[in-house]
């Protein structure tokens, strides 16, 4: 799908902003904290950390735990939904830098068991440094004939010689095998003219080692978090942080690293996931105006420049057929996929909230979608995808009833 993001301002009466930002900042901003907090603090959470994914239902079912209590009632059914699937998106993206995070601790934990002295080389394999250096090169010379013979195979030499050795260390059943092909990658991929520095191998050993330490560290201490608008975390931190001793350098990175963040102090986006949950339509002036599910009480002006306005006409324009035709038309074929309704700071820091933040409405489309030959594409694919899916359903009912399970419906 070819897609891209277009952006607008939003401009509405204050008592508009001012009910918005009511809602975004003080329910369904901490919400989504709450759900966030109630993930990590989850009996399953390290299950779900090791598997690199969580259960998207236990999201929703604790939102629904949640949606009664008092600050987080009464806000629109889609705001609730909007912060179920941020959390979800939260918590994805998380495990993703998580499971990067854990390869490279993986291949760094690697390189420290290649990564010896010449002296416990010499000691683990049995034989003297000549010998370990007469193997190493006959190695590097069955190495690089192996790559020249394999041709280009879109590595470079060094790196396909490297990668060689990575592997025939790995296969290696011989310890004199092993130590000689240790030797060469530590010392990158050649035999060294002159002898081992012990201190200099020392201090790069010991760079290797507090590497892994960082990611380590990295990995168990970066939890997601939510939003700290009233800056009462923030403060928490400090009080902390100047009345108590901590226990080790670990939780005194922690609190170090949370007073010198960036402080976000603007209410999560909300997001509209179908393109029906906004309408289009213009005011008296003729300007393009929006309403949000949840929010149809509330007009808001769509100001933007002239190359994105085509679009949000088009948005408009694919409205306004649908319901020319009587839902005829599909929505599946409207320009407009997806939308997330946003603050952003600006130039003025005085005033109430609303006030100095602005309103930004950013849409995804599917450029596709934008002439008729694009469109014609899009409805035959969405066409065999049905089709697809309606075999697959006359399978499995012949599959039922071939094993004497009827329907009941009637």
């Amino acid at each position: 799908m070819a897609q891209k993001t277009i952006q607008c301002r939003l401009v509405a009466p204050a008592e508009t902003r001012q009910y918005l930002w009511t809602l975004a900042a003080e329910k369904n901003t901490p919400l989504i904290n709450a759900l966030i907090q109630g993930i990590v603090t989850h009996e399953d959470f390290e299950t779900w950390r090791i598997k690199g994914r969580h259960p998207a239902d236990v999201v929703t079912q604790l939102c629904k735990s949640l949606k009664t209590e008092a600050p987080f009632s009464g806000q629109p059914s889609r705001f609730y939904a909007s912060a179920e699937k941020a959390v979800n998106y939260i918590f994805k993206s998380w495990f993703t830098l998580q499971r990067r995070l854990q390869q490279q601790i993986s291949g760094k934990q690697t390189w420290l068991t290649i990564l010896k002295s010449d002296d416990e080389l010499v000691e683990l394999c049995g034989h003297d440094l000549e010998d370990i250096q007469d193997k190493a090169a006959q190695i590097l010379d069955d190495a690089e004939t192996a790559i020249e013979d394999a041709g280009n195979s879109g590595q470079s030499k060094p790196a396909a010689i490297r990668a060689h050795l990575f592997k025939k260390h790995d296969q290696a059943k011989q310890p004199l095998i092993r130590c000689a092909t240790a030797y060469l990658l530590k010392n990158g991929v050649k035999i060294p003219d002159h002898p081992e520095d012990p201190d200099k191998f020392a201090h790069r050993r010991r760079k290797a080692e507090i590497q892994v330490q960082r990611l380590q560290d990295q990995l168990e201490a970066r939890l997601p978090k939510g939003r700290d608008l009233t800056g009462q975390a923030w403060l928490s931190t400090l009080l902390t942080a100047t009345t108590t001793v901590p226990k080790d350098n670990r939780e005194h990175k922690q609190w170090q690293d949370r007073l010198l963040a960036q402080p976000r102090t603007i209410p999560f986006p909300i997001l509209f996931e179908t393109n029906e949950d906004l309408v289009w339509s213009r005011n008296a002036s003729g300007r393009l105006c929006v309403r949000f599910n949840g929010l149809s009480e509330h007009r808001f002006q769509i100001y933007c420049d002239q190359r994105q306005l085509p679009w949000f006409q088009r948005f408009l324009d694919d409205q306004e057929t649908k319901r020319a035709s009587k839902n005829q038309h599909s929505s599946a074929l409207f320009a407009l996929r997806s939308a997330r309704l946003s603050w952003q700071e600006c130039d003025d820091h005085q005033g109430h909230p609303w006030d100095v933040h602005t309103l930004t409405l950013s849409c995804t489309v599917d450029t596709r979608l934008w002439s008729a030959e694009g469109t014609d594409d899009v409805r035959q694919e969405k066409a065999a995808d049905v089709a697809q899916i309606l075999d697959l359903i006359g399978i499995k009912k012949a599959v039922n009833s071939s094993s004497g399970i009827e329907c009941s419906c009637r």
